[in-house]
């Protein structure tokens, strides 16, 4: 009985062995497919070709701050200050325009030189300099005339496949050399795009959530913010939900510290910064503050387009109705609803806010044609505070039939759940 015993044994593990031998010649063909196949890369995990960068992840964060890079900031060029640089194409080169605000100058000897990136090598050629003055747009306060320039610098040509990378600016007597980034994309798109004026009111978070979530639920889904710095602690939230579930394709947030105490050239430099970065990108644009909404009674932004007969760059006028903050909220409404849709004591308003259409050529931006909306079409709802003494109120409501949509907006949900959980971790 126990020669069966040692000989059964012997078979079983004469078994293993002869099995374990088949698993290994196996295991080395399978590892030799794959290394003629490197679809895993090398199994080593000391060797550095397993650090691979992802293009695809490079387009996607570039796609979310799509507008925002390079950075801008206003940076003193003697006595005046520059914010930012826009690039146009000629026949073999090209020309940078740099935003300029500050006093009347002649700017007399000023020099400038073009970067280009050409592949892992930065190359730079001479300008020609000269400076476009903004015969529109002159301010006087306090006895201080500003000025709104665009400084340009053109080459004739360019080095083959670069791209522009900043403009260098150099004063006269050679004390200042400052180097200007230059914002160059080509890629265009059939989306629209707002842009909006700093906060300088400190506005409550939810506030800022309620008009990114309306806008993007009326077809908006790029977004130009330039911040004052106030709203800062916002944007991290943001720019997490950039591309989930299709809600906002991308957020670009400015640093705006204008230098100049002057609203009327802060705004309108503002515009030209804001119509400059889109240009050639998206056809349609909003410039509005935090507290304005426009509402197309056609329920869809992009459909706001002038008659397809008019193919200028044109400014689209629409009408504005105050809708009153300091009022009692509406009756049907719940405290918890957005302010936009309880607050339904309004008034027309004799001014009128502007949209921006097909944008084509830099040398039309003082020369734009006028497009008033029809009021059938699309209204401007600013809320603030209003004259109570005023009689000539009317009940507004028809942005309240689209509450349940806007209520039950992914962002908006997103927000809640934030601040939950914020509040629970507190």
């Amino acid at each position: 009985m126990r020669k069966y015993q040692q000989l059964l044994l012997l078979i079983i593990s004469i078994i293993c062995v002869i099995t374990l031998l088949f698993y290994r010649n196996e295991y080395l063909k399978l590892r030799s497919v794959l290394n003629v196949l490197n679809f895993f890369g090398n199994v080593d995990i000391n060797d550095a070709s397993c650090l691979v960068f992802s293009s695809d992840l490079k387009s996607d964060i570039t796609f979310r701050y799509r507008f925002s890079e390079p950075r801008s900031t206003w940076t003193k060029l003697d006595d005046h200050y520059i914010y930012s640089s826009f690039w146009q194409d000629s026949a073999d080169g090209g020309s940078a325009r740099t935003l300029t605000v500050g006093p009347k100058s002649s700017f007399y000897n000023y020099k400038c030189r073009i970067w280009f990136e050409v592949g892992n090598i930065i190359e730079s050629e001479n300008g020609i300099f000269e400076y476009i003055l903004d015969p529109l747009f002159t301010t006087d306060k306090l006895g201080e005339t500003r000025y709104k320039y665009f400084l340009k610098c053109t080459v004739r040509n360019k080095p083959e496949q670069s791209i522009p990378y900043g403009v260098l600016w150099i004063s006269p007597s050679n004390s200042s050399r400052i180097l200007s980034p230059i914002f160059y994309k080509k890629k265009s798109t059939s989306e629209p795009v707002v842009c909006v004026f700093p906060d300088y009111s400190a506005l409550p978070k939810t506030d800022i959530i309620e008009f990114i979530t309306y806008y993007n639920f009326i077809g908006v889904s790029h977004f130009i913010i330039y911040d004052s710095g106030i709203q800062h602690s916002i944007f991290p939230f943001l720019e997490s939900v950039v591309s989930r579930d299709e809600l906002i394709r991308s957020i670009s947030v400015l640093q705006w510290n204008f230098p100049i105490s002057n609203s009327k050239l802060e705004r309108q430099s503002l515009i030209d910064d804001c119509l400059s970065r889109t240009f050639g990108i998206s056809e349609l644009i909003g410039i509005v503050s935090w507290n304005e909404y426009i509402f197309p009674m056609i329920n869809n932004f992009i459909k706001l387009k002038p008659p397809n007969k008019i193919t200028d760059l044109i400014d689209m006028t629409v009408n504005t109705v105050l809708c009153c903050t300091d009022y009692a909220d509406n009756k049907v409404s719940a405290t918890s609803w957005p302010m936009f849709l309880r607050k339904t004591r309004c008034k027309v308003v004799d001014n009128e806010e502007k949209l921006y259409f097909n944008l084509k050529s830099y040398e039309k931006i003082n020369k734009r044609r006028i497009y008033k909306i029809p009021k059938e079409t699309a209204i401007l709802r600013r809320y603030d505070m209003c004259d109570k003494l005023s009689r000539d109120f009317t009940t507004d409501i028809p942005i309240s039939k689209f509450y349940n949509q806007i209520i039950s907006h992914k962002l908006l949900r997103l927000w809640k759940s934030h601040l939950n959980t914020t509040s629970i971790y507190s």
